[in-house]
């Protein structure tokens, strides 16, 4: 199908640069946390998926702070098997997730395709999933939300069923630090585990959980719980108790009894009772199944699926009727009158493209096929005319007869030979005949080598022993025997080095490296393997911090995980960490440390300081002003003038004129 949903042609990000690095071409599909888009990485010319995140996060820097530490986290998280991280921020408040872009199928469209998985299916499938979560729970990163729709097949280099895990972490960058069910159920409720229903404190065992009905699924192809609403779901999950895998799986199934038992104790109601983590569950799966099925298969054309995120187009707009494939018969089958409806039109019967892909790939000439429907609304494709497929298979039974016959007499003729070179002298011994793969020692080697080949050892070695008495009789071979039976022995050992290596336990491959080099102490392989091993071992030994605070119990942060309230002891990889502390009422302190492999060491982080309340600013009320009280002061005394003496004019003082101009007498 092309279409896409009706809302991306007036999507206005469609056909834009986005954050200045990424062009949007096609939008995929919506999700409860956003919008997803297919873009291509202009600086490299990548395709690359982008994640924008719900509106809800505008406007809200602690959320927005709180997803770049988790994603700075998880952009660290390298693994083949999981997708790549590439980059993430915020553009006008929304942040955004830049992920690889992954071209494939998912495993919920595989299985459902293929109704159920057989086991040789079922293991490489599994494995790689177990790989990538392993991996990441080494490092303390819990994905939360692991189900079929985010586990994607693809073909790398000729290999078909390929696996990415999708969405590694999400779930814990939209929920922060809080509990996953404070509010509301965040995750898929088909693959919740019941502490994460019931807002319990989650870790790497709410993987293991959801693993388990992942593998349930593939192998049965329904989910363990099922409801008509997801409050019944949740329910199930925490107080009732799946149907047994075995009832529902095939009869002709060749599913160990311990894989089922493993599965069974990953959907344990209880945490304490499943697998720690995903690499005590791989382990377990490598002690039930031979090591040769975890080879991934040969790729093959596929049919023509449509992309996981567009909408398939409703089926009341399609011209033409799609037979089901379960009401389609192909052979040559003599068409009977009382049967035959007449020819079917091809505007009336329309083949699935997967169907005629199928068909041809089994040699079936669609276009020179008869097609009719039979009495009970069957399809049936009849191949070839009857009358020649009846002379073929004369001609092919008697050709059978011939050749059966021929077979005979060449078995009687080598028996009489065999007879003859091996009679005794004196004329009385017969020809030592051994049960097993053959009566001659060389042909015996060679099919011994065939089924080490095949890394079938535990057959090769009980074939061999069967065959010892057609040894003994020379020294020769008696002695080709035993080197053969070394061989066995070294070959299956160096195979189970191999795959505990693959399954990154170290430990344990050291072991089997080591019976090898006992075996033969010349082996190169094992002799390299081990020194990388060792040398890895020693590189990688974590280092122990043991952290206290004070005051106690203040939550801590390590790479921006949090791991427990102190005081407590935890193992971490060498080289540098940053260390964050934060406790209510309590500034938040960070530091950073760098380790050595295998150190032990105290961290004591300095006593916190508490955080200054904020003292509200108030404005002193007005007062009303008094005047002061004034003290009458006592009136001083005014001083007597003192009487002046009399002013005698001098003489020298000129009179005054009087007026008239009349002189005195």
């Amino acid at each position: 199908m092309s279409r896409t949903d009706d809302q991306t042609q007036n999507d206005p990000l469609i056909g834009t640069t986005f954050a200045g690095r990424y062009h949007i071409e096609l939008r995929l599909g919506r999700g409860g946390m956003g919008v997803v888009y297919k873009a291509t990485q202009l600086d490299l010319r990548r395709g690359v998926v982008i994640k924008v995140l719900a509106p809800d996060w505008i406007g809200d820097p602690e959320a927005l702070a709180r997803f770049e530490r988790e994603a700075r986290g998880l952009s660290s998280l390298q693994h083949p098997n999981i997708v790549t991280l590439h980059d993430f921020g915020r553009v006008d408040g929304r942040a955004y997730i830049v992920m690889e872009y992954v071209d494939g199928e998912t495993l919920n469209r595989f299985v459902r395709r293929k109704k159920v998985l057989t086991l040789a299916e079922f293991v490489p499938v599994a494995a790689q999933v177990l790989k990538g979560l392993g991996e990441a729970h080494s490092r303390g990163i819990v994905h939360r939300d692991i189900k079929p729709a985010n586990i994607m097949l693809c073909e790398r280099q000729g290999r078909a069923n390929y696996v990415k895990i999708l969405d590694f972490g999400l779930a814990k960058l939209v929920s922060g630090s809080s509990d996953i069910t404070k509010q509301n159920v965040l995750g898929t409720p088909t693959c919740l585990s019941p502490e994460q229903i019931q807002g319990q404190r989650a870790d790497q065992r709410v993987d293991v959980y959801a693993v388990g009905i992942l593998f349930y699924f593939m192998l049965s192809g329904k989910l363990p719980f099922e409801a008509d609403n997801d409050a019944s779901v949740l329910y199930k999950h925490v107080h009732e108790q799946p149907e047994p895998l075995e009832g529902l799986l095939p009869e002709d199934h060749e599913v160990p009894k311990g894989v089922i038992e493993l599965i069974e104790r990953c959907l344990e109601k209880k945490p304490d009772r499943r697998p720690r983590d995903a690499n005590e569950v791989v382990e377990g799966l490598i002690d039930q199944v031979p090591f040769s099925m975890f080879r991934l298969p040969r790729a093959e054309p596929k049919p023509e699926t449509a992309p996981e995120f567009i909408e398939e187009e409703p089926s009341s707009q399609r011209s033409e009727k799609v037979v089901p494939v379960d009401q389609i018969q192909v052979g040559s089958f003599p068409r009977s009158s009382a049967s035959s409806t007449g020819p079917v039109s091809p505007s009336g019967v329309v083949l699935p493209k997967s169907t005629i892909d199928g068909l041809k790939s089994q040699g079936y000439s669609i276009e020179s096929s008869n097609i009719y429907k039979d009495s009970d609304g069957r399809i049936v494709i009849q191949t070839t005319d009857p009358n020649q497929e009846a002379d073929s298979r004369a001609k092919s039974t008697r050709r059978m007869a011939i050749g059966l016959l021929l077979v005979f007499a060449a078995f009687l003729l080598l028996v009489m030979l065999n007879r003859i070179s091996n009679k005794q002298p004196d004329g009385s011994g017969t020809p030592e005949v051994a049960s097993g793969l053959s009566e001659d020692p060389n042909t015996v080697l060679k099919q011994i080598d065939e089924l080490i080949e095949d890394q079938q050892f535990t057959r090769a070695r009980s074939s061999l022993e069967a065959k010892r008495t057609m040894f003994e009789h020379d020294d020769l071979f008696l002695g080709r025997y035993e080197a053969k039976m070394r061989q066995i022995d070294i070959k299956q050992r160096l195979s189970q080095a191999r795959a505990l290596e693959h399954a990154n336990q170290p430990d344990k491959a050291i072991a089997k490296y080591t019976e090898v080099i006992e075996l033969n102490p010349n082996h190169i392989e094992a002799h390299e393997r081990l020194s990388a091993l060792r040398s890895k071992i020693d590189a990688d030994r974590p280092a122990e911090l043991h952290i206290n605070t004070s005051p106690q119990g203040a939550d801590v942060y390590i790479d921006y995980n949090h791991i427990n309230k102190s005081p407590f002891t935890h193992l971490v990889s060498p080289g540098k960490h940053k260390i964050s502390v934060s406790k209510e009422g309590y500034q938040t302190h960070e530091t950073e440390i760098e380790v050595a492999p295998g150190e032990k060491r105290e961290v004591e982080v300095p006593r916190l300081t508490k955080e200054r309340a904020a003292v509200p600013v108030r404005r002193p009320e007005p007062e009303e002003f008094e005047e002061p009280e004034v003290k009458p002061q006592p009136t001083a005394k005014k001083k007597k003038p003192r009487p002046r003496p009399p002013q005698t004019t001098p003489t020298t003082k000129k009179k005054k004129k009087p007026s008239g101009g009349l002189l005195p007498t």
